[in-house]
């Protein structure tokens, strides 16, 4: 599933069976390569809210579906729900979230401590962003895909485009031996030529 899809999906909680909203944005952890999060934007009006990982019931074609934290009835916890969710999400990432004029809600944060580095990124500020270039020193392009795995929420591929009229999209599997600075991403060699391939 392409994370660009995500945006503009139907959000449902299945609590009061009614549709909450659409997604917003998506926040990646780029350390475990999850998502920990979605904003949604209410159905009336512009207020986003958040809504943690944890929360999510299924990510369907047509809609994310969840629950509310404390509303889960006894034996309905989902494969999603059972994940751990780690990370802090950075200074920079938190400020630029407030900054939005987003704000989080009481008592649903707790798993998003402001740290420094940039371990959890929304990926409105992640996807046409980030550069990514080998460890051998060479630029392969910028992400413009990150395909996600809506069974357990991971990040499976990042599709890397090199731009301009005939440049390559290279295909990157994740993978722990990535590591994502707050601009550049440095994939080893070795993962490029293991799973890796490109494409015009």
């Amino acid at each position: 599933m392409k994370a660009s899809n995500l945006k503009g999906l139907a959000v449902l909680n299945l609590g009061s069976a009614e549709k909450v909203g659409t997604i917003h944005d998506v926040w990646l952890d780029l350390t475990t390569g999850r998502i920990t999060a979605f904003d949604v934007k209410k159905v009336k009006g512009n207020e986003v809210f958040h809504i943690d990982a944890r929360q999510v019931q299924n990510l369907g074609a047509d809609a994310l579906t969840y629950r509310d934290m404390n509303s889960a009835a006894p034996g309905t916890v989902s494969a999603l729900q059972a994940q751990p969710q780690t990370g802090t999400m950075s200074a920079s990432g938190a400020s630029a979230y407030v900054q939005q004029g987003n704000t989080f809600p009481t008592g649903g944060t707790q798993h998003l401590n402001v740290a420094t580095g940039p371990a959890i990124v929304a990926l409105s500020r992640f996807v046409n962003h980030e550069k990514i270039v080998s460890d051998a020193g060479n630029l392969l392009g910028i992400v413009k895909e990150v395909m996600i795995d809506p069974a357990n929420l991971s990040v499976t591929e990042y599709e890397v485009s090199e731009g301009g009229l005939f440049g390559k999209t290279h295909t990157i599997p994740a993978g722990p031996g990535i590591k994502f600075g707050p601009e550049i991403g440095i994939v080893p060699d070795n993962q490029l030529n293991q799973g890796g391939h490109q494409h015009a």
